[in-house]
Order: C-alpha cells, then sequence, then structure tokens
C-alpha cells in the first residue's frame, strides 16, 4: 500500500491545487512572457508591435554654425584677427582646435585670401551674416566681450546691436609701462666718482657728522634720569 507523506513536494503541490480551486482561480497564467508555460505561450495572442520612438532632433544648421563660430571666436588667439578667424570657420573644414592653433602664429590683420564657400542652408547663411557684422562693427572694438554676447548668445538684430555697442561707456584704456616711461628721464651713469663719494661719507660733512647730530638730538630728548644712569655708567659712582 502506496504511503503518503505529509510535507513531500507532491502533497504540498496538491494541496495548494486543491485550494486554489476552492477559491474558483482557473487562470493561472502569468502576464510577464518570461514566466508563461509553453502551453499558455502557445495560447497567447500576441502583442501590437511597439512603435519605434521618434529620435531626438539634432541642432539645426544656423545653431550648428553658431556653435563653430563661438568656439573660434571666444578663444584668446581670435582678438585682432577676427576676419582670420571668419575665413578659417566658414571656408574650410578644419576643427575649431585647428584654427585656434593656426590663429596663434598668425599676425594681426592677416589676409589668408581663402575662397569663398557658399552656405546651403539660408538661415545658417543669415546667421553667419549677422554674427559677422556684429562682431567685425567698429563699435566691437572696445567692447569684444560684449559684441560675443549679442552675437552668439541672443538673435538680436544687427541694427540693435550696433545700438548697444555704441551706448555702452568707452573702455578704460590703461597705458603700458613703455608708454608711462616715455615721458620719464632716463637713467644715466653716475656722475659722482666712488673716491668722491667715500671722501663725503667720511669728511665733517659725512656720515660721522650725521651720526654725531643724531646721538645730540637723542641725549637731549632724553628724560633726567636716564641722563643720570647715562653719567654713571661713564664716570663711575658718585
Amino acid at each position: 500500500m502506496t504511503r503518503y507523506i505529509a510535507d513531500h513536494p507532491d502533497m504540498i503541490a496538491a494541496r495548494a491545487n486543491a485550494e486554489i480551486r476552492a477559491k474558483g482561480i482557473t487562470d493561472l497564467r502569468f502576464d510577464t512572457p518570461v514566466f508563461q508555460s509553453r502551453r499558455t505561450a502557445s495560447e497567447a495572442v500576441p502583442s501590437a508591435p511597439q512603435a519605434t520612438p521618434t529620435p531626438a532632433a539634432g541642432p539645426t544648421p544656423a545653431e550648428a554654425l553658431r556653435t563653430r563660430l563661438g568656439a573660434v571666436l571666444r578663444n584668446p588667439t581670435a582678438r585682432g584677427k577676427t576676419e582670420a578667424a571668419f575665413s578659417l570657420a566658414l571656408r574650410t573644414d578644419m576643427t575649431a582646435m585647428q584654427i585656434n592653433g593656426l590663429l596663434r602664429d598668425l599676425p594681426a590683420g592677416a589676409d589668408l585670401g581663402l575662397p569663398p564657400r557658399a552656405i546651403a542652408d539660408a538661415a545658417a547663411k543669415a546667421e553667419a551674416d549677422r554674427i559677422r557684422q556684429i562682431v567685425t562693427a567698429d563699435a566691437a572694438a572696445d567692447h569684444v566681450e560684449q559684441a560675443l554676447v549679442l552675437a552668439l548668445e541672443t538673435d538680436t538684430p544687427v541694427a540693435a546691436a550696433l545700438a548697444i555697442l555704441k551706448a555702452l561707456p568707452p573702455r578704460m584704456r590703461i597705458a603700458s609701462i613703455e608708454e608711462r616711461l616715455a615721458g620719464e628721464a632716463e637713467f644715466g651713469p653716475c656722475d659722482i666718482s666712488m673716491e668722491e663719494a667715500t671722501g663725503a661719507r667720511s669728511g665733517a660733512t659725512g656720515w660721522a657728522k650725521a651720526v654725531q647730530e643724531a646721538n645730540s638730538r637723542f641725549e637731549a630728548a632724553a628724560p633726567a634720569t636716564l641722563k643720570d644712569e647715562h653719567k654713571l655708567s661713564e664716570g663711575g659712582t658718585q
């Protein structure tokens, strides 16, 4: 006769199934396909295909051009070489790092003579023209940082940007060391010989006289008690 053990896994499963049937639960399929049995997976209705996510839109040609010009024009190597910086950024395929390295060795006001390159996108061309007119204007000569902000970080029209730059107070100009020393007398050779300087210091009008006068002033200003102590130290006990 077959004996049934109460804690045997088969007995535990049989009791669990009986409790489930008693509660009226008949569908034991899982919602997640990974946990479905082979039978329930074959009977499951195929789900609708998921929509392909739309990739995020990249920068427009005008925005990309503004970013490229900003990387070139904001570098200190482009100061005083704006036209060359524009030519390299708009007419070559060099990276911003390569352009900045080339600008470092170019003299100010250098004309590279690069042939113009057509910008296919109309908005990008208009943006390049707007930035050039603001940054290269005479009003931007003393306000380079403000001009770059108006040109690269805002959509301010050219006329409004130039009006703002002209309304700014003039930049305080600090003269260079060479300019400040231009009107000063230059240091030349000393006309007094070493013998004359040594003799002046050793004579009555030299260091000895100065030291004697200083000692006299100190003794005159000293209190009487200190004077008596000084005399005692020099002449002995009274």
